[in-house]
């Protein structure tokens, strides 16, 4: 699975495509460790996580026994 995240000030809003590239769920959550780790939680092992590059805090799920199969990549902007 391939997630993709854009994370606002206010809210992150994410997408999960499957390998064939086809929307499998998409979310929109507060922009907090808290909601983010719970949403994280629920992805399966080994799903590619692809955050915006961003100044909008840390969002990233280091609290979630999930975040550790979590594979990150961020984009860079420039």
């Amino acid at each position: 699975m391939y997630v993709g995240i854009d994370a606002h000030q206010r809210d992150c809003h994410a997408t999960v495509l499957n390998d064939a590239g086809e929307t499998v769920s998409t979310a929109r959550f507060p922009t907090t460790p808290k909601a983010l780790t719970q949403w994280a939680e629920r992805l399966p092992k080994g799903s590619v996580l692809a955050l915006e590059a961003s100044t909008v805090g840390p969002v990233r799920p280091w609290g979630s026994p999930q975040a550790s199969t979590l594979r990150e990549r961020c984009g860079q902007p420039l």
